[in-house]
C-alpha cells in the first residue's frame, strides 16, 4: 500500500499514526510542503493530510497552498482513501466544494467531543469523549458527506465522505511530544477565553492519549477495509 503524508508545519507531524502504520506492516512517504517539497507524482492508495497554522486560502504567505488545493480536488475523485486532520480536513472540505470560514472563536485545549453518528467508523467510539483541539476556522459539511462529530462551540467537527474520506477537525493523533510542539509554536494564540485553555492547564491535564489514539486507529482500520 502506498501511503503518503502531506505535512504543513515542522511540529504538526503524523504523531502516533506512525505507530499504526508500522504495526500494520506498512511504510509511508512524506512531503514537507512548508520546506518546498513536491506533492506526490505517483498514485497514492492512502493520503494523510495534516494540520498547520495557516488557513487554506493564505496564498499570499504560502504560495504552495493553491497547488495543494488543486491536487486535492483531483485526488478526491479517485478511489484513494484520505484522512484529513484539522487544516487537512479543511482542505478536503474545499476539494468537495463546501465552504471553510472563521469559527466564532478559537478552540484550543482539551474539550468534549460528541459522537453524532452510528456510522460503522464510529460505532465503537464513546458518545462523548475528550480530544485535543487547536483551530480557529470551521467548515460546512460537504454535499453527500455524513457528519460524525461536534463540540459545544463547533457544530461540524468531522465527517465521512463516500466511505473512504475521513475528515477530523480535532487531533486524535497526538501524544505528549506533539502537545509540547503545539504549545511552543502557537503560544501567541493562547489568550484568555472560554474555549482557550491556558498553557499551564494544557500541559498539566492528565489526558488518556492511548484511548484517543486507539479511537483513531480503529477508524483507520475500518476506513482501509471498507
Amino acid at each position: 500500500m502506498k501511503i503518503h503524508v502531506l505535512q504543513h508545519a515542522e511540529w504538526e507531524t503524523i504523531g502516533k499514526i506512525d505507530e499504526w502504520i508500522i504495526s500494520n506492516g506498512y511504510s509511508y512517504s512524506l512531503s514537507k510542503l512548508y520546506l518546498g517539497e513536491e506533492l506526490p507524482s505517483f498514485d497514492v492508495d492512502f493520503l494523510i493530510v495534516m494540520g498547520g497554522p495557516m488557513g487554506i486560502y493564505d496564498d499570499s504567505d504560502f504560495p504552495w497552498l493553491k497547488k495543494e488545493r488543486e491536487f486535492l480536488k483531483e485526488i478526491v475523485k479517485t478511489e484513494a482513501k484520505i484522512l484529513g486532520i484539522c487544516l487537512g480536513a479543511q482542505f478536503i472540505v474545499d476539494a468537495l466544494g463546501a465552504k471553510v470560514y472563521p469559527g466564532p472563536e478559537k478552540e484550543i485545549g482539551f474539550f468534549e467531543v460528541f459522537n453524532e453518528s452510528d456510522n460503522y467508523l464510529t460505532k465503537s467510539i464513546d458518545k462523548t469523549f475528550e480530544a485535543f483541539h487547536w483551530h480557529g476556522d470551521t467548515f460546512e459539511i460537504p454535499e453527500g458527506a455524513e457528519r460524525l462529530f461536534s463540540t459545544e462551540l463547533t457544530e461540524n467537527q468531522g465527517f465521512v465522505y463516500a466511505g473512504r474520506v475521513l475528515a477530523l477537525q480535532f487531533h486524535l493523533e497526538v501524544g505528549h511530544k506533539e502537545i509540547e510542539g503545539f504549545v511552543e509554536y502557537g503560544s501567541d494564540e493562547i489568550i484568555p477565553s472560554k474555549y482557550i485553555q491556558r498553557e499551564s492547564e494544557i500541559m498539566s491535564i492528565k489526558f488518556d492519549f492511548d484511548k484517543s489514539n486507539l479511537y483513531l486507529f480503529e477508524m483507520l482500520d475500518k476506513l482501509l477495509i471498507g
